[in-house]
C-alpha cells in the first residue's frame, strides 16, 4: 500500500468514527471498549449500515437503488474508489477479518427490502426480518472482536434479534410517521388492535396486555442469547455485553413507561455496563 493510500484509509476511517459518534450512542457506548484498530472496523460496519438505512429512510428512491447497487462492489472485488471513504474503510474491515460475503449479501438484501414499506404477518417473519438486519451486524462484529472460528455465531444472532426487536418496540411511533410497520399483525389482531393503539394507552387494557407481553417476549430473546453465550469468549465479547445491557436497559424503562421514548442518562448507562462487566448483573438473563 502506498502512502498516499494509506492517508486516504486512514482519512476514510475518521470519517467513519465521526458518523458512528454523531449517530449512533448506543452502539458507541459498547464498542469503546475495543482496542484502536478492531474500533475503527466497528465504525466503519456501523456507517455501511447508517448509510444504507439513511437512504431508504430517504425520498429519492432511484439514488438509493444505485447506492445499494454500489454497495455491492465491495464484497465482490473491495476495490472502491478512494473518494468513496465508507466503501474504502468498510472494504478494508472486510478483508482484516474476514467477513462473510453470505452474510453481508443478507444484510444489504433485508435494508433494502424496506423500500418496499411492508408489513410482518407472523413473529417468524419479524424475526426473519430482524436476523437480516441485526443478527448479520453481530455475526460481523463477533469477528471483529476477534472470535473467529463461529463459536459465538449463535450468541450473535439471538443477541440480534433481542437488540433489534427493543429497537422495534422503541420506534413504534416513529415508523408509524414512515409508513412502517415492523410489529406482527397476527399477534396485534389476537389482542383486537392495530398498530395505531400502540405503544399503550392507560385507558386501553389490551394494548396494556399487549405491550406486557411484548416485553416479556423482548426479555425472552435476550436469555436466549444469554444461553448461547461462550463463557471462554468473555473478554473477546465485553463490547457486545456492554451493549446488550445498554439495550436491556432500554427495554426495561419502556417497561416501566411505555408511553414514553426511553432516554437514560449516560451516566445509568456506563454504570449499568460496569457492573456487567464485573459480574454484578446479567442482562442476558
Amino acid at each position: 500500500m502506498t502512502v498516499q493510500s494509506t492517508e486516504s484509509l486512514h482519512e476514510a476511517y475518521e470519517h467513519c468514527i465521526r458518523i458512528t459518534r454523531q449517530a449512533a450512542r448506543n452502539f458507541y457506548y459498547g464498542i469503546r471498549l475495543l482496542r484502536r484498530e478492531r474500533f475503527a472496523s466497528l465504525c466503519a460496519l456501523y456507517a455501511f449500515c447508517r448509510e444504507l438505512d439513511d437512504a431508504v429512510d430517504g425520498t429519492d428512491s432511484r439514488k438509493a437503488e444505485q447506492l445499494f447497487r454500489r454497495r455491492r462492489e465491495p464484497i465482490a472485488n473491495s476495490c472502491p474508489e478512494e473518494s468513496d471513504k465508507i466503501g474504502l474503510a468498510f472494504a478494508d474491515t472486510i478483508r482484516k477479518y474476514q467477513l462473510p460475503p453470505d452474510v453481508l449479501r443478507e444484510l444489504i438484501d433485508t435494508i433494502e427490502s424496506d423500500l418496499n414499506r411492508r408489513q410482518f404477518q407472523t413473529s417468524e417473519e419479524v424475526v426473519r426480518y430482524a436476523h437480516g438486519v441485526a443478527s448479520t451486524v453481530g455475526l460481523c462484529s463477533v469477528r471483529i472482536f476477534g472470535v473467529q472460528d463461529g463459536s459465538a455465531d449463535e450468541f450473535a444472532e439471538a443477541l440480534g434479534i433481542a437488540l433489534q426487536w427493543t429497537n422495534i418496540l422503541r420506534d413504534i411511533e416513529e415508523d408509524s410517521h414512515r409508513g412502517r410497520c415492523y410489529l406482527p399483525q397476527e399477534s396485534l389482531r389476537e389482542f383486537g388492535l392495530t398498530k395505531d393503539d400502540l405503544p399503550t394507552n392507560s385507558q386501553n387494557e389490551k394494548a396494556q396486555l399487549w405491550w406486557k407481553t411484548a416485553m416479556e417476549q423482548g426479555r425472552e430473546f435476550f436469555r436466549r442469547a444469554g444461553r448461547a453465550f461462550p463463557v471462554r469468549y468473555r473478554k473477546e465479547l465485553r463490547p457486545a455485553l456492554a451493549m446488550a445491557t445498554v439495550y436491556r436497559q432500554m427495554l426495561e424503562e419502556m417497561s416501566r413507561h411505555p408511553n414514553r421514548r426511553p432516554n437514560i442518562h449516560p451516566v445509568r448507562k456506563l454504570l449499568a455496563i460496569v457492573t456487567t462487566l464485573t459480574g454484578l448483573w446479567n442482562p442476558l438473563k
